[in-house]
């Protein structure tokens, strides 16, 4: 049933709707308007739903190829981006997908069919151990240019789709848009976010659903809202353009528990998961990411309508710092109310993970894969809070390249986020990135990661040669090596590693010039006293450190540790030797894969022309660094 929009949108309505209201309906006044005829009509399209209809280009895989691609989507993909039922999925959408001849009302499940098996493909794309690619041995299957027919062919149809829009057109232009965010055309991915968002809007599903429609019809709309909200702030902070959801229609759907989110009893006993018998479903942790991107959408809108003076005045700061307090306090409630189950640092403590996996590996299969969803459920919302966190403090961090003289007060305020960036960064930097590999996420991963290590390229700048200076440097060279065990087969890995690669060298050169930067007055070099022959012969071969005594560089290995700082171990490396390990760089090659350009932090901006390359593409491989705060 069509939604009426004078009920879902307040008091506006379209000119037919306000037609309609004043005369009454068609019926009533002895004529007939063509449905869908007239912009702002409601009214669905009419179709010839019996019709024949087939696929365009796809040759369809061999049958045993499908249900091995969508078992891996509901794997590795479906436990974070929360879309469908599984068992209605397969009890209803692929049972339409397997009718021998189509109808036209048959278009929207199969193509939802093809884009799940698209992106079930791109999971285990690069993963040698999938049990699937015997399979694909077998039937002589090339992975690649299959996961480009079935993309290819959902664009073909993505048109139709809106024409007639079921909550199908909402998922698939959700799941091509995760598609192209990561692995084809951020570009895309911006536009196709979009189509979702006004999909959506034209089924109301931002609404409650009608009390007759079914109880698991109902949780899969919700399903979707939310998520629509929450890829709607992820693209907004991401690219740093306006939101498309409107503030006024944005509430979250409080989802309900249903099957196929269930904790299975048999993990209540486990190490670490006795203590948390109270949370028997995996609903918990989307509920608390969907409030956690609340937070971030909210924290955007605000930061958005902040219009600072230029140059910025005092009055400007004190505004950017009340709202940024208002977002921690927040941040802060949100923090309180996670429960342990979904607190990564409750299993980064006593070693709970650790003892965990341990007390798995006599464990069934099944039982070892939902245990480990769960760990990695709650190391997300960890990234996710540490992200959020950054993002809150950003825009205080940009004023401090301001010129003008602040307030000692404002001075604190701005060491404060400092401050507050820098551990959350920190954090991030040891993110367990290689648990995630196996799974589509890891691409949302690396991009935080990303992040995480251009925070921490700022440091040694602005704080050169002290001990957080090189707690940041070895931050980075985590998440840089993180990043280049991944980056033959991942994008974004590939990236992370040359970008942060090349902002760490001009880091650590700027560093050395700042802290050279301070001469002692009244001495010239060319002045100055020749050494005598004696005094020549004492220096000459000697290990003089720059820095005095050798200090070690703590590299951080642990996981995170409440209330105790990062736990560290040993780790030590020169700069040069930091800078010769690295791969030298196919600079026309990264030309090749990056085509935009995209400003850097103006902390980062290259010393020389050598450098400039890093900050061509970046807005097409990650979006847009730039904000509109």
């Amino acid at each position: 049933m069509a939604p009426t929009e004078n009920q879902h949108f307040g008091v506006n309505m379209s000119s037919l709707e306000f037609a309609r209201s004043v005369f009454g309906d068609e019926e009533d006044i002895g004529r007939s308007l063509t449905c869908g005829s007239i912009p702002g009509d409601i009214e669905s399209v009419i179709l010839d739903s019996s019709s024949p209809w087939r696929l365009k280009d796809l040759e369809l895989p061999p049958e045993p190829i499908m249900p091995l691609l969508i078992e891996a989507y509901f794997r590795r993909f479906h436990w974070y981006i929360l879309l469908f039922h599984e068992h209605s999925f397969w009890n209803n959408t692929y049972k339409v997908y397997c009718q021998p001849t189509w109808r036209r009302r048959d278009l929207s499940d199969v193509v939802t069919v093809l884009i799940v098996a698209a992106l079930g493909l791109q999971s285990v794309l690069q993963d040698c151990n999938w049990h699937g690619h015997n399979t694909f041995r077998i039937h002589s299957i090339n992975h690649r240019q299959l996961l480009l027919d079935l993309v290819s062919e959902v664009r073909l149809h993505l048109i139709d789709l809106q024409a007639n829009p079921r909550i199908e057109a909402v998922q698939v232009s959700i799941l091509l848009s995760c598609f192209y965010m990561f692995h084809n055309s951020p570009s895309l991915a911006w536009s196709t976010s979009g189509m979702a968002v006004r999909a959506a809007y034209a089924l109301a599903l931002h609404a409650k659903a009608p009390v007759s429609q079914d109880r698991i019809a109902a949780q899969v709309r919700y399903r979707c809202w939310n998520h629509i909200t929450v890829g709607d702030g992820f693209v907004t902070m991401v690219y740093g353009r306006p939101a498309s959801v409107d503030a006024a229609f944005a509430d979250l759907h409080e989802l309900e528990q249903t099957d196929d989110l269930t904790i299975l009893p048999a993990l209540l006993n486990l190490t670490g998961f006795s203590e948390c018998s109270n949370i028997t479903s995996k609903v918990t942790f989307h509920q608390m990411k969907f409030r956690l991107y609340d937070i971030i959408r909210q924290a955007l809108n605000r930061f958005r309508l902040l219009r600072p003076s230029q140059p910025i005045t005092n009055d400007d700061l004190v505004a950017i710092s009340q709202a940024i307090k208002d977002v921690e306090a927040s941040l802060a409630r949100w923090r309180e109310e996670l429960p342990y189950l979904y607190n990564f640092e409750y299993w980064s403590e006593a070693d709970r993970w650790a003892r965990l996996e341990y007390s798995l590996q006599d464990r069934p299969a099944d039982i070892q894969e939902h245990a480990e969803i769960i760990i990695l459920q709650a190391a997300m919302l960890q990234l996710l809070y540490d992200g959020a966190v950054i993002l809150t403090h950003r825009p205080l961090l940009k004023c401090q390249a301001n010129t003008m003289p602040f307030s000692g007060f404002m001075v604190d305020l701005m060491q404060k986020s400092l401050d507050a960036v820098i551990r959350a960064a920190l954090r991030m930097s040891s993110f367990p990135v290689h648990k995630f590999e196996k799974h589509f996420v890891v691409s949302i991963v690396l991009h935080y990661l990303f992040m995480a290590g251009v925070i921490l390229c700022i440091v040694p700048t602005s704080q050169p040669f002290t001990n957080t200076a090189q707690e940041a440097k070895s931050g980075v060279v985590r998440i840089i090596r993180a990043s280049r065990t991944m980056a033959q087969h991942n994008r974004i890995a590939r990236q992370t590693d040359m970008l942060l690669t090349e902002l760490l060298k001009i880091a650590v050169q700027r560093e050395t010039v700042e802290a050279l930067n301070t001469s002692v007055a009244g001495y010239q070099w060319n002045e100055a006293e020749p050494l005598l022959e004696s005094e020549m012969w004492m220096t000459k071969d000697a290990q003089l450190p720059l820095e005095g005594p050798r200090q070690v560089s703590q590299a951080n290995t642990a996981l995170y540790q409440p209330d105790k700082g990062l736990i560290h171990s040993e780790f030590s490396m020169d700069i040069p030797e930091l800078l010769q390990s690295y791969h030298t760089l196919d600079r026309g090659a990264a030309r090749d894969e990056l085509s935009d350009q995209s400003m850097l932090p103006s902390a980062l901006l290259p010393l020389d022309p050598h450098s400039v390359f890093v900050s061509e593409q970046l807005d097409d491989i990650f979006g847009s660094l730039q904000s509109s705060y």
